[in-house]
């Protein structure tokens, strides 16, 4: 595999981990019905002093004006020759452009999933100052209503969202104001607790309908959530200010067959995660050694690839069609197995698997043979690990206080561990949750 294609994937995957922080920020307390409050929530500090005028967060930073910052940064990784490919991809992901029925429609899975931060119902910027806001349409005309405070409600509540295997709670709570006019698709305002001070952006979502609104996966405002930053801001200068988040960040830049060539020590690293990136070399046997090999003892592996429930025939590998749906590199689930015990892996755990679904042309090509993708969990325990699993009379009971996972936790696809609640384990999964880097010794009796 080129070295490009597994830089762009890191980078990918840095943007993925940014965007994650942002979204599990822990709500604040709510009630299903918002008490009267004499203050007016978040709105004073995201209008400021003298009003503040808010441009779509991605209209600013995807603007020609700082296409040299994103090739810059970029050329400091990847070097000057992929350098504006890199960032071409990596503007790609950072917002979708579909919500609400259409977006329902095309999410079919998990992996499919995308956020639109973009301002719709033709807003332009807005401007928020005191108890009012103008809006500004992208015809020229503006709009300014003034809003009272109905509270704070929450978004989301009850539904639930996949990544990476894991079921999330995705509700979070916003400051909510009405107008005093009937002001359309601008009648509700609904803002998270992002600031220019705190995020250096706000996030809000606005529309007619506040049970709507209120649902973050169904209804006409499903996916949706616009970001918006001070018009007058200096970008640059606010990019340089996030980049002091992830000052300890390194890149290495290498052959994944041959960790060490990157500085990386054997027995050095934490957790290593993947996404889609091992099983395209025609031989991964190589890079799960390299892995295993740089894992302390107790770290994971934690990785998304396809697999296959039959071995791919040569003509599929070949396969146009098959490469542009990422099958053709698919590894039969069996040979995977055997080549884990291999390694060392003797157990590991699926966290999640998605039948990939395939039009009538192209499954007449596979002949019969059937996709999934999944997650899969290892853990590097070489003295502890029995190749099946034993029971010993081990009882785990999960006591919370891991973030995002207040009422249960999940080890895998078939341990969910709800809150207080006693559960029989076998002595591997009782290794995974004392002996390795999740180190959660109260869950085991």
């Amino acid at each position: 595999m080129q070295t490009k294609t597994r830089l762009i994937a890191l980078l990918l995957g840095l943007v993925l981990v940014f965007c994650l922080s942002a979204c599990q920020k822990a709500p604040a307390e709510t009630t299903d019905a918002p008490a009267e409050t004499a203050d007016f929530g978040i709105f004073p500090e995201i209008a400021g002093e003298n009003g503040t005028t808010y441009a779509n967060l991605f209209d600013v930073i995807l603007s020609a004006d700082y296409d040299g910052v994103w090739t810059e940064k970029c050329a400091a990784i990847v070097g000057e020759d992929g350098a504006a490919e890199a960032a071409s991809y990596l503007k790609s992901y950072i917002s979708r452009d579909i919500y609400g029925q259409e977006a329902v429609d095309a999410y079919t899975s998990p992996e499919l999933v995308g956020f639109d931060c973009w301002y719709i119902n033709g807003a332009k910027t807005f401007t928020f100052s005191g108890d009012t806001a103008t809006i500004t349409l992208t015809d020229g005309s503006s709009q300014t209503h003034t809003y009272t405070y109905l509270g704070q409600y929450k978004v989301g509540d009850g539904e639930r969202m996949g990544y990476n295997g894991q079921e999330i709670d995705p509700s979070f709570a916003c400051d909510v104001y009405q107008s005093t006019d009937d002001a359309g698709e601008f009648t509700y305002l609904l803002f998270r607790d992002d600031t220019m001070a705190s995020t250096y952006h706000i996030e809000f979502r606005y529309g007619s309908d506040l049970d709507a609104l209120q649902k973050y996966f169904t209804g006409p405002y499903a996916y949706w959530l616009s970001a918006g930053i001070d018009a007058s801001a200096d970008a640059i200068a606010t990019a340089s200010e996030c980049a002091k988040n992830i000052d300890r960040l390194s890149f290495a830049v290498g052959d994944l067959r041959d960790l060490g060539a990157c500085g990386i020590e054997p027995g050095s690293v934490d957790v290593v995660i993947s996404n889609c990136g091992i099983f395209d070399d025609s031989c991964p046997k190589p890079i799960f050694e390299e892995i295993w090999k740089a894992l302390k003892v107790g770290g994971e592996l934690y990785f998304t690839e396809v697999f296959a429930n039959r071995r791919v025939e040569a003509e599929v590998r070949e396969d146009v069609d098959a490469l542009a749906n990422g099958l053709a590199n698919a590894v039969y689930q069996e040979d995977f197995r055997r080549m884990m015990n291999k390694v060392g892996w003797i157990d590991f755990r699926c966290m999640n698997s998605v039948r990939v679904p395939v039009d009538a042309a192209l499954e007449e090509k596979l002949n019969e043979t059937q996709y999934a993708v999944r997650t899969i969990r290892a853990f590097k325990l070489p003295d502890y690990m029995e190749d099946i699993c034993e029971q010993y009379g081990q009882w785990a009971t999960y006591e919370g206080g891991i973030p995002g996972m207040n009422q249960y936790f999940d080890l895998d696809d078939h341990h969910r561990f709800f809150l207080d609640v006693p559960m029989s384990v076998c002595g591997n999964s009782c290794c995974y949750v004392q002996d390795t880097r999740l180190d959660v010794e109260r869950l085991c009796r």
